[in-house]
């Protein structure tokens, strides 16, 4: 008996509670702080850019990106791990798509 009251008291639904507007205040301060910290986030990759391109030479950085393309295609694109992996990740995709249609 005592659980049943306990049920219908806890089920019931409570009364709206109000707030002025503070709900909102706060997710437009959360939304506010977030664009800030991604505002200052855009501004250091800029700086960190910017000193790069100063005192590096444009050939250098070329070169190195170079470098990286020719690392990754002639080591990694000839690799039997990196093959079986790009399969599973491919099979796995193909299976995702067969069962969600």
């Amino acid at each position: 008996m005592i659980d049943d009251r306990l049920d219908a008291l806890l089920s019931a639904p409570l009364a709206a509670v109000e707030d002025r507007g503070f709900s909102a205040r706060v997710v437009a301060d959360v939304f506010a702080a977030r664009e800030r910290r991604m505002g200052l986030e855009l501004l250091a990759l800029l700086a960190a850019a910017g000193v790069l391109l100063a005192f590096l030479p444009l050939t250098a950085i070329v070169d190195m990106v170079n470098d990286a393309i020719d690392y990754v295609t002639g080591n990694l694109g000839n690799s039997l791990p990196v093959a079986m992996a790009a399969l599973a990740i491919v099979l796995s995709f193909s299976f995702a798509r067969i069962v969600a249609d």
